[in-house]
Order: C-alpha cells, then structure tokens, then sequence
C-alpha cells in the first residue's frame, strides 16, 4: 500500500509530505485465509477455529532467561576454577558455584560469599529480575495460547486488484488528503 500524504498550506498550495511503501495491504489474509482474533462467543458462518501458541512470547522468555542464567554461570564457573595464589584451584570463592543455578542462585551466592559490595547486590537483584522475567514470559507463552477465526472462503474468491483511493484528511491533521494505493 502507498500512502501519499497532500496537505493544502497557508497560501492553497499542496504539498507532499510523506510517501510510505507498505506490502501486503491491510487485510490479515495469510496462505490459510483471513484470519480475525477470536474473543468468543459464537464462530461466523463460515470460519472455523484455530489455536496458535505465542511463539514470540514464549521464544523471548527462552532467550531472556538463558541470558540472564548463562551469564552468570559462565562467571561464577570462572570465578571457581580460578587458582587464586594459594595452589587451590577454586579457592577463590567456592559459592561462586551457586551463580550456575537458575533463579534463587544469584541470591544465595550473594549470602554465603565474603564481603558482597552494594553494587553486587545490585547486579545480583537484576539477574534475578531478568530470569524471573524471562521465565515468566517463556510460562504465559506457552499457557496462553491465541486463537483465531479462519475464514477460508475469501482466500478462494478472485485474487485482489490493485485499487487506489482519495481520502479526505492525512494522518498527522484533519486537514489535507491521503492518497492510498493497494496493490
């Protein structure tokens, strides 16, 4: 769809202000048909159901949390195999190992390891937030699911033709017209 934004000025002149190249159209038509979010009640005559998991939602909440638990688990392995001097590999601190644990980790490194600063604290609190979050996005993904009315029938009717229109208005004022073709 092309938008072509004319906005009359102080004197009557037009002016382009804006040309924006958008594919597809506005319809929500896919390879399955015309799919409208479903929010109960009866289904429409001649759509039928269909129940899709949040793959965003839920691919996002992964990733936030392998993040938030992996980082920290690289340090706190690193933090544990490191000699410290003594000729004790791990000496260093021995509750870095707790960093590898997902979630409540973080949190009981902070309590067993010798003199945590304010600032660790405050690494360690967002650590926390970040897994707790990124769990929490993965779980309503995954027990959420979307559901949607399919209407498979205009998917077969005849292909659309390209189409333009003059609207009255522009998207930035009431003044103005907005051309939009579709193709």
């Amino acid at each position: 769809m092309i938008f072509a934004v004319v906005k009359a000025g102080r004197f009557g002149c037009a002016a382009v202000l804006g040309l924006t190249l958008v594919a597809g159209g506005a319809s929500a038509q896919s390879a399955r048909g015309v799919r409208i979010p479903y929010d109960g009640g009866p289904v429409p005559p001649g759509g039928r159901l269909e129940t899709e998991s949040r793959l965003g939602i839920t691919v996002g909440g992964a990733a936030t949390f392998l993040v938030g638990w992996a980082v920290p688990a690289l340090i706190g392995a690193n933090m544990a195999s490191t000699d410290d001097g003594s000729g004790v590999t791990g000496g260093r601190s021995s509750a870095a190992w707790w960093l590898a644990v997902p979630l409540v980790g973080p949190l009981r490194y902070g309590f067993e390891a010798d003199a945590v600063s304010p600032s660790t604290w405050a690494l360690i609190g967002f650590d926390v937030f970040v897994q707790g979050a990124g769990l929490a996005l993965f779980a309503f993904g995954i027990a959420r699911p979307t559901t949607y009315v399919v209407f498979d029938e205009a998917r077969r009717s005849a292909p659309a033709r390209p189409r333009w229109a003059l609207l009255p208005g522009s998207p930035a004022t009431p003044h103005g017209a907005t051309f939009a073709l579709t193709f």
